[in-house]
């Protein structure tokens, strides 16, 4: 069975954006230069090679989802689907909820509820 080994994310802003991630996912910054920003988690999961054609769509769940979404947009996500209230809102399917969030650079994830 094949391991996620690295996942590769275009950046205009490399620094801004690896920086995120790293507090995002508690992962340490291992490498930084003007144009490459690679992360380590303690499995040694990281982000390498950064090129300009990549996309990117992370999936994340945690235990309370509402919160985890404040705590991101406190570092500087963005919500994708805002109520007239002005607050995030979550999207539904399949009896699954996760609320859309784009990152510094607005590359959309999710954040939904542990499985």
């Amino acid at each position: 069975m094949a391991r996620l080994f690295n996942v590769t994310v275009g950046a205009r802003e490399p620094i801004a954006l690896g920086r995120f991630w790293s507090q995002a996912l508690a992962f340490e910054v291992v490498a930084e230069t003007a144009d490459l920003v690679r992360l380590a988690s303690r499995s040694n999961a990281r982000v390498d090679d950064v090129s300009p054609t990549s996309a990117l769509h992370l999936d994340l769940a945690a235990a309370d989802p509402r919160a985890e979404v404040e705590r991101l947009v406190a570092l500087g996500a963005c919500p994708a689907d805002v109520g007239a209230d002005g607050q995030a809102h979550t999207r539904q399917a399949y009896g699954i909820a996760w609320y859309v969030l784009t990152d510094p650079e607005g590359n959309e994830f999710c954040v939904g509820g542990e499985p």
